[in-house]
């Protein structure tokens, strides 16, 4: 993670570098060569983007020094900073700087120049005494085996070779370099720190490189790598981000320009929470970018690409696109949200594209959008990532809708259920499904599912899921039983689960670790459900995808109830009756009548009803009653609760104790739904991507990436009681397809050797040519 430097060290870089193009190909007298290096530039003063939309900085200066003393020219790819050492490892770039930590779990995958720069950690405690925590160093990072190449001299490289360049003699004397010390100077990491200095904010990097502390209440929570927002933003950032629109822990440069993958990203963000997302088809609209979230927006209407088959993801946003955007939006989502009459007469209205004037009205009336002063619009000035978001929150504010700030991930799941058929989903079985799967990713991949479970701190939700298993396990008059399990298929990979993953995963989660072959392995996993589930749900894996060679794992929960009634219902009372659906059609069915108290609530058109469950039983040799330390009850809701959220409507609202005769239906239910498209809606997105998927912790070598997801239920709901199970399953496919198998085929004379590999000693030898 980057963190704020100090001290610049000697800056004496040996590296070598690979998959150097040339810009004139290799035919001929060599050219001069193009090294791409991939930033990000969220970061300043060392990579950021001024306010002309210029990319600057200290790391991107010095680089450009770089290129200017071994004659090579420099191309920055501005990229997340996730995606910069896996770019690396895969070639997409020849090397990466930007302030990136020289970390163990790093020197496994990548090389690293030699560290040009050292951070000190500065705290502050309530007496304003500064303590260094700890120090860290900071370099330039290549793919693994390519630092300190034996090669030396430039050459051209022919065919298909690489060409490896050694620049330690070329910058063996940079660490006092005046051209150096000049950039040290120009972005003042040598000012020293005015400790007199009230509230000293983290952006700027001061003496020594230490950084004050910050106890601005006011100012916007944000990640560590973002740019600092604008005061006047601040309030609608905030809000952002209770609304969903932006990501937790996402690294946004607030005042600077937004692309149009990013502005579109924000917008898929928006739609989700508010809107109706359709199911991802897969299939490739553009031919420059294969972003699920693109793809949708232009089968909703909302964009288009700058072609039939170009969307030019990275060309900055216009403030004209920005409005025509928002209006399409706006269109969809809240058709219904009219504006006024009104026109404005911008001085700049002739450079406005006749494409876009409507909407640029309409936004403008709307107040979503304003000028930039002196009557302007500024249509073809860059929009910038604080202005979309702004917008966005406008969007949502115009709107009259409201949502709540509390949602659960059990609420969330809810809003992607269907509405034209019963459903049941466990939250619970999936939340720990993802939580096992968080365990083994890194990076965004991990950041993605956390943020959508609602897990602020994975090592205390392990420990809370490691009480919770053991706590229902202890239940004998409910019982409760959560199961977890492990599978390896050894017929498509060589990968093993890391050891310390694996303990993980048995530690807190009591989980089998099973491994099988792709012939047997669906049989295995299907009766472990059938088993874990009491014969209620048959299995979750598909004959299909178990012969998939790119399917390579397999992550199971399952969760079994089964519970009494506190208060059971008389048999004999079960009449048939008629049940009215969501489409107004009447049916007959069984109900179940009974005249008890319950904890009941009805107001403001929503009504509660608790049906709990025989949670205390007599023990005749103890003499008192058992109990455990949960309490499950079923509750029964119904009207408009669309102003509060499921979760908090049971657990906020006052059930008082009443005599009710109830009504209620007999019923067993099944449900089954991929989880791809649902969780990719609450923003788990890279984990389905072979390209972006980071689960490399899981193993013990390689990666893999979620090919599927899959949720069963069950449900019976009787005079008894309830019985009701869920599985949850995720399954890991290779982030590359296994290469196709060669066919042999010995129906020719061929030897044999049988050999002691051991001792180097050969047992038997011979040949076999004849049929006998």
């Amino acid at each position: 993670m980057k963190k704020l430097l100090s001290i610049i060290l000697a800056i004496m870089m040996f590296f070598s570098m690979s998959r150097v193009t040339f810009a004139d190909g290799i035919d001929g007298p060599m050219q001069k060569a193009i090294i791409k290096v991939g930033t990000s530039a969220d970061f300043k003063p060392f990579e950021y983007y001024d306010e002309n939309g210029e990319l600057t900085g200290f790391d991107i200066d010095l680089m450009n020094y770089v290129g200017e003393k071994i004659g090579f020219d420099i191309e920055f790819v501005n990229m997340s900073f996730d995606k910069l050492i896996p770019a690396v490892v895969s070639g997409e770039i020849d090397c990466a700087i930007s302030a990136i930590s020289v970390t163990e779990e790093r020197d496994n995958i990548i090389d690293y120049s030699r560290e040009y720069l050292k951070t000190y950690n500065i705290t502050f405690d309530e007496n304003g005494n500064r303590s260094t925590k700890h120090g860290e160093q900071y370099a330039i990072v290549f793919r693994e085996g390519l630092a300190g190449s034996p090669y030396e001299e430039l050459s051209e490289p022919t065919g298909d070779e690489t060409l490896y360049i050694l620049i330690d003699k070329a910058l063996r004397e940079l660490s006092d370099d005046r051209t150096v010390m000049k950039l040290i100077e120009k972005y003042e990491l040598n000012k020293p720190l005015d400790e007199s200095t009230v509230n000293v904010k983290y952006s700027a990097i001061m003496g020594d490189g230490d950084p004050g502390a910050n106890t601005d209440d006011s100012e916007p929570i944000t990640s560590a790598t973002s740019v600092e927002a604008s005061e006047w933003a601040w309030a609608d950032i905030d809000k952002a981000h209770a609304l969903n629109i932006t990501n937790a822990g996402g690294n946004y440069n607030f005042p600077g320009a937004i692309t149009r993958e990013k502005f579109c990203e924000l917008a898929y963000n928006y739609v989700s929470e508010f809107g109706n997302l359709p199911v991802d088809d897969g299939h490739i609209v553009f031919v420059d970018t294969d972003n699920m979230k693109v793809r949708i927006l232009n089968t909703m209407g909302i964009i288009k690409g700058k072609s039939k088959a170009q969307f030019a993801p990275n060309d900055l946003l216009t403030r004209e696109e920005a409005a025509t955007i928002l209006n399409r939006l706006i269109n969809i989502v809240h058709p219904d949200l009219v504006s006024t009459e009104l026109y404005y007469e911008f001085s700049d209205n002739a450079q406005i594209s006749d494409w876009a004037m409507s909407a640029v009205q309409r936004i403008c009336n709307m107040g979503i959008m304003k000028g930039v002063g002196n009557n302007n619009f500024a249509p073809k000035e860059n929009y910038t990532t604080e202005q979309a978001i702004v917008t966005l929150v406008r969007v949502y504010a115009s709107s009259g809708i409201s949502k709540p700030d509390n949602m659960t991930f059990a609420d969330k799941l809810k809003s992607q259920m269907p509405t034209n058929t019963n459903y049941m989903f466990s939250p619970l079985s999936i939340k720990m499904a993802f939580a096992m799967a968080a365990n083994g990713a890194d990076g965004n991949t991990k950041t993605e599912i956390l943020n959508t479970l609602d897990i602020d701190n994975l090592d205390e939700y392990n420990e809370y899921a490691k009480k919770l298993i053991e706590g229902y396990q202890k239940a004998d008059i409910l019982k409760l039983d959560i199961a977890n399990a492990l599978w390896i298929n050894k017929t498509n990979t060589t990968q093993k689960f890391s050891e310390s993953y694996q303990n993980t995963l048995e530690n807190f989660y009591d989980a089998e670790v099973n491994s099988s072959t792709r012939d047997k392995i669906a049989g295995e996993i299907n009766s472990w459900v059938k088993e874990k589930t009491n014969d209620k749900i048959d299995g979750i894996i598909t004959d299909e995808l178990a012969q998939d060679e790119r399917f390579i794992m397999a992550l199971l929960n399952a969760v079994y109830f089964k519970g009494a009634w506190q208060n059971e219902f008389d048999e004999d009372a079960t009449k048939k009756d008629i049940f009215t659906d969501r489409n107004g059609a009447e049916k007959q069915t069984d109900f179940m009548n009974e005249t008890a108290y319950y904890g009941y609530y009805n107001e403001n058109g929503t009504e509660v009803l608790a049906l709990p469950y025989k949670n205390r039983v007599y023990d005749e040799t103890a003499e008192e009653m058992l109990s455990y330390d949960f309490d499950v009850s079923m509750y029964l809701i119904r009207g408009d609760y669309s102003e509060n959220t499921l979760s908090g409507l049971i657990e906020n609202k006052s059930l008082a104790n009443k005599r009710i005769k109830l009504s209620i239906p007999k019923f067993e239910s099944e449900f089954d739904t991929s989880l791809i498209d649902i969780m990719n809606n609450l923003g788990v997105v890279d984990a389905f991507e072979d390209k972006k998927a980071d689960f490399r912790k899981m193993f013990d070598k390689g990666n893999m990436y979620l090919m599927a997801a899959m949720h069963k239920t069950y449900i019976k709901v009787d005079e008894r009681g309830t019985e009701a199970a869920a599985v949850t399953g995720l399954f890991g496919g290779t982030t590359s397809v296994p290469p196709e198998p060669i066919v042999v085929k010995f129906d020719t004379p061929f030897t044999y050797v049988i050999r002691d590999d051991a001792n180097g000693e050969i047992l038997f030898m011979g040949e076999y040519a004849f049929v006998e």
